[in-house]
């Protein structure tokens, strides 16, 4: 399932040309024998924008067999931000880190906003993101995020007018 949440992310932020965008999935699976049938059914879903990511994966299925039935439901969500990062970095650390180990591994950050600033946060380039290295991008991001920062000032007002033209060509 975190492939498809990574994959929904992945198509979020391929189709993010004016850098927000929103899409879903839908798929249906069925199979039927004489002896076994099997259906399933997955919905997916995210939003992407300058400030994060935010996924939804839905799935149910139904087994049934010589050997009796069985069913199952799993409901997944992820929602991460740059501000979330920012104003309480050792929480969101320890959001990522699934597996408890204390480093961050380029999967554990593929759903989230440092997906596609990874290397750069690598300070040593061992492919892993120590606290010490993301409290160091952390504080990076926080300086470009204040309000006194023209290189926020200026990527909030790129993004001001490409969300103005995708209104105007898209008509919401």
């Amino acid at each position: 399932m975190k492939t498809q949440i990574a994959l929904i992310s992945s198509a979020l932020m391929a189709s993010g040309a004016a850098l927000a965008g929103s899409g879903s999935v839908d798929t249906e699976t069925s199979f039927e024998t004489e002896q076994r049938s099997y259906e399933s059914s997955t919905s997916g879903s995210g939003d992407i924008s300058r400030d994060g990511i935010s996924t939804e994966l839905n799935r149910e299925a139904e087994y049934s067999g010589p050997r009796g039935q069985a069913s199952s439901s799993t409901a997944l969500s992820s929602n991460l931000n740059l501000g979330d990062m920012v104003n309480a970095p050792d929480q969101a650390f320890n959001r990522m880190d699934e597996d408890s180990d204390g480093v961050l591994s380029k999967l554990e950050t593929e759903d989230t906003p440092l997906a596609d600033r990874f290397e750069r946060a690598d300070a040593n380039g061992n492919a892993q993101l120590s606290s010490g290295e993301f409290d160091e991008f952390v504080a990076s991001l926080g300086d470009n995020m204040g309000d006194d920062s023209d290189a926020g000032d200026e990527a909030e007002s790129e993004f001001d007018e490409a969300e103005e033209e995708a209104e105007e060509e898209f008509g919401e």
